[in-house]
């Protein structure tokens, strides 16, 4: 008898993989990653017990999730990258700390250099979806989305996202109207959010159009920094989206808004200064600073005229700055609350010049504010 009998003997005798799921949902949690791994090499039959019952295994739980998409590559045009949680190692607490440290959200590359330990290759939307599920992703401090033209990319994601996850920071490489329903149906799963970046959002239509995809994120009271681009087609961000995001956030410190909507940017210049928000200290003194970033692609000397107006329309608002640095021609607006002093800035730059992570990301350049 050669050994693959033996193999369907032994298992037979045993009977193991006849015995009902609930005996299973109480072995299977007790056992290690190490273990699993040894039992599903041991045979067959194991392999399919364990496969069956995933959902009863501790997952590994991951703090970063990284998908990237090449479209020049026929096999494999989907990249998952992820780096794992670790009490030994501390990651989770690194992490926090250096998102604590800059002032904006750090790039990605801060991220990949240190935590990101597993790289996979993947053929298409369900073996990425195969791949996520096996892991405990309910607490991300990253998770960066691609641009996929031909994926439904959060539609894949909602299959292995519980409801309640929570994310330090969510970067989105690009929105497309395809994409409107599966991300909103992703974000209502989410019980926090601390940072957003949407690098593109792009509607093929250069009128004005009220969608509710952003409903759910309007109601988040967690965001810290919130980032958002339209393309030039696109007509979508609304000025009551922002006055909610204000009101809601009393942590809210960063808001940054990219457009060539002229009247968009106007509108919520002007709410910035106005809109009652409750605020969170961040000091012994009780003070408190927020800033607005405009980004804008067109004729700057324009909206920086349309804007310098609104200043005398508005109360405690002045204008504290004025400057030509690199092509970016900067305009600053500073208001300061009697009850709690909350200093707030606006500034308006040329999109067409200015590079927004090499200005978020370097310190010095804050010398020209003042």
């Amino acid at each position: 008898m050669d050994s693959s009998s033996d193999e369907k003997l032994s298992e037979a005798q045993n009977g193991i993989f006849t015995l009902p799921d609930d005996v299973f949902s109480l072995i299977l949690p007790r056992l290690s990653w190490k273990d699993i791994r040894r039992l599903k090499r041991t045979s067959r039959g194991f392999y399919n017990v364990i496969h069956r019952n995933y959902h009863l295994i501790n997952k590994r739980s991951v703090c970063c999730v990284q998908i990237k998409y090449d479209e020049d590559d026929e096999r494999h045009p989907l990249i998952l990258r992820m780096g794992f949680r670790s009490e030994r190692r501390g990651d989770a607490r690194v992490i926090s700390h250096l998102y604590d440290e800059v002032v904006v959200l750090p790039t990605i590359s801060i991220l990949l250099n240190f935590f990101f330990q597993k790289t996979i290759h993947i053929q298409n939307g369900e073996e990425l979806y195969r791949c996520l599920k096996m892991f405990d992703m309910r607490d991300l401090a990253l998770l960066y989305v691609p641009v996929a033209d031909n994926i439904d990319i959060f539609g894949i994601l909602n299959k292995p996202f519980q409801k309640g996850t929570k994310i330090k920071s969510l970067e989105i490489a690009k929105l497309e109207e395809k994409d409107f329903t599966s991300f909103r149906t992703f974000v209502e799963k989410l019980s926090l959010i601390n940072r957003i970046t949407i690098e593109h959002v792009c509607v093929s239509t250069t009128e004005v159009k009220d969608i509710d995809w952003l409903l759910p994120l309007s109601s988040f009271t967690s965001f810290e920094y919130f980032y958002i681009f339209e393309c030039h087609e696109t007509r979508i961000l609304t000025t009551d989206m922002f006055v909610k995001l204000l009101r809601n956030n009393p942590s809210l410190t960063f808001l940054r808004i990219g457009s060539v909507n002229i009247e968009l940017l106007k509108n919520v210049f002007k709410e910035y200064f106005k809109v009652e928000q409750p605020r969170r200290t961040n000091n012994k003194c009780g003070s408190s600073e927020m800033s607005l970033g405009l980004y804008f692609d067109g004729e700057i000397e324009h909206l920086s005229g349309i804007l310098r107006n609104c200043l005398s329309e508005l109360e405690n608002v002045e204008e504290a700055y004025e400057c030509w640095v690199v092509h970016h021609h900067v305009v600053f607006g500073y208001s300061c609350s009697d009850k709690h002093e909350i200093k707030r800035f606006a500034e308006l730059w040329d999109d067409r010049f200015c590079d927004r992570h090499w200005k978020d990301h370097h310190h010095n350049y804050d010398l020209y504010r003042f």
